[in-house]
């Protein structure tokens, strides 16, 4: 029976297939990785154990060591690019996925945040044109309402104003004014320093008419024009289911006329409805302060106008009355006083009507001059000084 001399291994440690001498298995090693064939942690091998080079391999050729070791080679190059390629393949793919997860979510949370105020604006703007068309309904109804009552109340105006300038007496006239009997006794003072009406005016048509904004009155502003081609202002009033005339702003009334005021005595005061112009002069500008005069306001117009101017009358710029002056000529462009009543149409350039208090002021050896005291109204309307009384109190 013949010896044998070589034998083929199979090592476990790292899968290699060799031809090597026959020697104990405790001696045999694995020319690729050097450890058992049978496995290192199966004959006790530990960390420390001898790898055998080369010339310890005695009887195995040459030839027989390379092919092993490049089979050893290239089954590790083989198992490692395997691995590499696993473990590449799994992070990029973990990051695509995590990548298309991410853009979904944000594409879905722009889609969901656009809907939402896209919604939102449609809302708005669905609310603003439904409000919008509901103002526009509210003042088409305000104001087919203001011109049924208008045309409802023109023929009774007429004839409540031609009734006034056809009486004969102040009695009569009161008749046809608001609040005529409180005002009766300062109407005769009235009618007896200035002459009863001509039948001429008497012939009288409204040329225009609108509602006034009085809270809790129901109020009609008017121009009119009579027979001789005159035009002059009326407001009219409804009471007790009549139209009455607002006689103070009428006739433009003063308790104490106004010329015969400036040549009083010093110290006087007067409440008076006037025009207010402020005059022009740099010069005062630089002192702080203002010019201002009065004119007397007529109550029938025909043409220009045309009225002395009173004695000028400082005012500091700074002072409550000179701020309300200078608000009141920013509002000069205005069309309509705060009523609604087209007062720029119908007064001069810088004439701003006024209601005031002025004091007399008389030096020995100087021209008299005057105070402003106080601006009570920026009109001439007397309605609510009438229901206060406060007319009645200061005429004499």
């Amino acid at each position: 029976m013949a010896k044998l001399n070589k034998g083929h291994y199979h090592c476990i440690e790292c899968d290699t297939l060799y031809e090597a001498a026959v020697v104990k298995l405790s001696r045999q090693r694995c020319p690729a990785c050097g450890n058992p064939p049978s496995g290192r942690g199966l004959l006790g091998v530990g960390k420390d154990y001898k790898v055998l080079s080369a010339s310890d391999h005695h009887g195995v050729s040459e030839d027989t060591k390379d092919i092993n070791e490049a089979a050893v080679m290239a089954q590790k190059k083989k198992n490692h690019g395997k691995v590499k390629r696993t473990k590449r393949k799994s992070k990029k793919s973990s990051k695509v996925i995590a990548f298309i997860t991410l853009w979904l979510v944000l594409m879905l949370a722009t889609v969901l945040i656009v809907k939402h105020f896209s919604s939102a604006d449609d809302q708005a703007v669905a609310q603003f044109e439904v409000e919008q068309e509901r103002e526009k309904k509210r003042i088409a109804y305000e104001e087919q309402m203001k011109r049924a009552i208008i045309k409802q109340a023109l023929p009774e105006c007429q004839q409540a104003i031609t009734d006034f300038f056809m009486a004969s007496s102040p009695a009569a006239k009161a008749q046809r004014v608001y609040q005529g009997a409180k005002l009766s006794g300062i109407m005769s003072r009235y009618y007896r320093n200035n002459p009863i009406f001509s039948s001429t005016r008497s012939m009288i048509q409204i040329m225009w008419a609108e509602t006034l904004e009085f809270e809790g009155k129901l109020v009609i502003g008017a121009i009119c024009r009579n027979s001789l081609n005159e035009n002059f202002e009326v407001i009219f009033v409804k009471s007790k289911n009549e139209w009455k005339i607002d006689w103070l702003s009428l006739v433009r009334f003063n308790p104490t006329p106004w010329a015969l005021f400036q040549i009083g005595e010093d110290g006087d005061e007067g409440v008076f409805r006037l025009y207010m112009r402020v005059r022009d002069s740099n010069e005062d500008l630089d002192q702080k302060q203002m010019s201002i005069v009065f004119y007397k306001p007529n109550i029938f117009t025909k043409g220009d106008y045309s009225e002395l101017a009173s004695p000028s009358l400082s005012v500091k710029l700074a002072s409550p009355i000179g701020s309300k002056i200078l608000n009141m000529a920013d509002r000069e462009e205005s069309v309509e006083d705060e009523m609604g009543y087209p007062t720029g149409e119908l007064d001069p350039p810088g004439y701003h009507r006024v209601r005031v208090r002025v004091k007399l002021h008389k030096r020995k050896k100087s021209a008299p001059d005057m105070e402003l005291l106080e601006i009570i109204d920026d009109h001439w309307y007397g309605i609510d000084q009438v229901d206060q009384g406060t007319e009645l109190e200061s005429a004499p």
